[in-house]
């Protein structure tokens, strides 16, 4: 599973909307920017606003929306050169420079994003998405306790999700997954509500080699953010079925199982962009087992049960989906049960 603050981030920046301006036009304007648009209507924004420019070659407004659609499409380069037209017309235009740093940390100039981030917080030093950013480039730059001091700082101004969120973020980039676990409960303890950190912890569960504690996490995530499909047809011999991941989809396959039995599954990522995970569910629904990246493979994501002894007789669900890491592309599913009554090599 593939794990960037960025990301987050910019989820943030589509959550916050862009600025509306007394000035606003249609299309060329911040409400065809609300939500999550499609490239296509992206690129619709970005060409009523060139059309806009030539008209209005100083509305400062224009020169904002445009940089922030290209930076939504991940053109970074035509993003800051848009939001440095804005600042040229509107100096203090923080949302601008904040909108800039990100489109530069993109392009790698990490300390021109910094100033940028620091930029925003001498004008308004309670700018979470900032605070935020410029925290995740002290960390990239090696400012380890800078980058923990602005996560510190959200904590304790109002912004305790998002602190501790990156506080877990830091650790489990370092390693320190136990510190991570805590972190991400910390979050979540301040904002039930926070799926991602759900996943991150679950994740950090994983490295630790608790299973079972990390399973009701990835249950949560996968009730939450997708949604169920008919299973693919499979059998309990290993051979493989392939099947594409659609995206925002979960697959649930039954089957029966006797105490003593040894379940055995791999789901492997056939291209980029699909991140497989698996989970087994007990009889009355309760989350037994989980696998996220633990099956290495050609992207080093796929999933992998390796023979786990079902505890007591009964119906058992395995859930197939997707982790952080993308979840569009093909797949092969492999599962074996091995019977408790038959001696394996």
């Amino acid at each position: 599973m593939t794990r960037w603050l960025m990301g987050m981030v910019l989820v943030l920046l589509l959550l916050a909307g862009v600025p509306v301006a007394a000035q606003d036009v249609p299309v060329c304007g911040p409400a065809a920017l609300t939500g999550n648009p499609p490239p296509e209507v992206l690129r619709a924004v970005i060409s009523a606003c060139d059309v806009r420019l030539e008209v209005y070659g100083g509305d400062w407004n224009a020169y904002f929306v445009r940089g922030y659609a290209h930076l939504l499409i991940g053109e970074n380069a035509q993003a800051a050169a848009d939001f440095s037209k804005t600042l040229f017309f509107s100096p203090k235009d923080y949302g601008a420079f904040n909108n800039r740093g990100v489109a530069l940390q993109g392009l790698g100039e990490d300390l021109a994003a910094l100033a940028d981030y620091s930029r925003v917080l001498a004008l308004n030093p309670q700018y979470t998405l900032a605070r935020i950013s410029r925290a995740w480039a002290y960390w990239e730059a090696g400012a380890f306790a800078l980058a923990a001091a602005d996560a510190k700082y959200l904590i304790s101004n109002g912004a305790g999700p998002a602190g501790h969120y990156l506080l877990g973020q830091f650790a489990a980039q370092a390693g320190e997954w136990a510190r991570a676990v805590a972190a991400f409960s910390a979050a979540l303890r301040s904002m039930p509500g926070m799926e991602e950190a759900y996943l991150q912890r679950g994740y950090a569960y994983l490295q630790l080699g608790e299973r079972a504690l990390a399973a009701p996490d990835y249950l949560h995530m996968l009730e939450h953010q997708s949604r169920q499909a008919p299973a693919p047809a499979l059998t309990l011999d290993g051979r493989p079925a392939a099947f594409t991941l659609p995206g925002g989809v979960q697959h649930r396959v039954s089957f029966v199982a006797r105490a003593g039995d040894r379940l055995t599954a791999r789901m492997t990522a056939l291209q980029a962009g699909v991140d497989p995970m698996l989970l087994l569910l007990g009889p009355e629904g309760q989350p037994l087992t989980v696998d996220d990246d633990g099956g290495a493979g050609a992207y080093g994501l796929d999933a992998l049960l390796s023979a786990f002894t079902i505890p007591r007789d009964g119906r058992y669900t395995l859930v197939i989906g997707c982790a952080g890491g993308g979840d569009r592309g093909e797949g092969r599913l492999a599962r074996a049960l091995h019977r408790a009554s038959v001696v394996w090599p």
